[in-house]
């Protein structure tokens, strides 16, 4: 399940459960690709439902994150649970994307909040 907020100019996507290969995954990476390719600039992942991440699910965040450097955009995580920052940290992308520890931290920091 993929819920979407706005907060002004900044969409929030709050996915729930597991973000692996065979679905969910594939659906969270697709949304965030089509929100940079209808023209937003500040897109926040709020990951607080999120339980597990394998690698199709760490596909999405970077591609969010090169997609979002390519159009001038923004993208956040936020809110990771620890299973989540675990994997974040073994990878060493908690040194490469934007990571914020609640969701209205996230939102402050983007272009176009209210």
């Amino acid at each position: 399940m993929l819920v979407e907020e706005s907060h002004g100019d900044v969409v929030v996507l709050v996915p729930e459960g597991r973000l692996v290969m065979g679905g969910p995954a594939e659906e969270f990476e697709k949304r965030v690709q089509d929100l940079f390719g209808e023209g937003k600039k500040a897109v926040v992942a709020d990951l607080h439902k999120v339980t597990q991440v394998d690698s199709t699910g760490i596909r999405g965040f970077v591609r969010g994150h090169t997609t979002a450097q390519k159009v001038g955009g923004r993208f956040a995580l936020c809110e990771e649970q620890y299973s989540v920052q675990l994997v974040l940290e073994i990878t060493r992308l908690n040194t490469l994307l934007e990571l914020h520890p609640s969701l209205q931290d996230a939102i402050e920091s983007m272009p176009g909040k209210k």
